[in-house]
């Protein structure tokens, strides 16, 4: 059998990395926070000044806690709450009050 004779078929490109198959090329996943605040201000929705009520799952990840041991701050009365109905806040400043209370050093 000669090689010469044999038809190759036309090599498939397969998918090829980067394509734009639907109009928007693939990013790493990052947000551009000066766009989004610009459309939010366009919007109306935009709003400098931070939060000073956080909720509980917030509250614990500001504190680097899980969720249960936030509760259990809470239960103990070591961390002061908010309350709106069955909603329960926790004030920002409380909880850099709970920070500076806790600091230690080592000798």
């Amino acid at each position: 059998m000669c090689r010469e004779n044999k038809l190759e078929r036309p090599k498939s490109p397969g998918r090829v990395r980067g394509t734009q198959k639907f109009g928007h090329s693939m990013g790493t996943g990052e947000i551009n926070s000066t766009k989004i605040q610009g459309v939010k201000k366009a919007q109306g929705i935009y709003n400098p000044l931070p939060k000073r009520l956080y909720t509980l799952p917030e509250a614990a990840r500001y504190l680097g806690r899980t969720l249960w041991s936030m509760r259990e701050l809470v239960w103990a009365g070591k961390i002061p709450i908010v309350r709106d109905g069955k909603r329960i806040f926790i004030d920002f400043n409380d909880l850099e009050s709970y920070i500076t209370k806790n600091k230690m050093t080592y000798i």
